[in-house]
């Protein structure tokens, strides 16, 4: 990533852009992905993105894709995953 921000008009986000459309698996922080690791309590798109990965066997790019694609079409995404984290907990507590 160093390498990238040090090309020109390549900053600190857009470099994870470059490097997904270059083939490496990492997710990039684009506003849908940092909402949605915000509201779902990961510090950052790449911890949420590497969790769903190691659960599901898919790449972080993979992942990354998936939430960002469904951000693009549910208008109303974040209400989505809050819903169910918060239906989540109540099964795993008993609230």
């Amino acid at each position: 990533m160093s390498f990238l921000q040090h090309q020109p008009y390549i900053g600190p986000a857009t470099c994870y852009h470059l490097a997904k459309n270059l083939g490496l698996n990492v997710a990039k922080p684009d506003r849908h992905l940092l909402r949605v690791s915000e509201a779902l309590g990961f510090e950052s798109p790449e911890l949420l993105c590497s969790r769903i990965s190691d659960l599901t066997g898919e790449k972080v790019a993979v992942v990354d894709l998936v939430i960002w694609r469904f951000a693009t079409i549910e208008r109303d995404y974040l209400t989505f995953f809050r819903d169910r984290i918060i239906s989540a907990h109540q099964v795993v507590s008993g609230d």
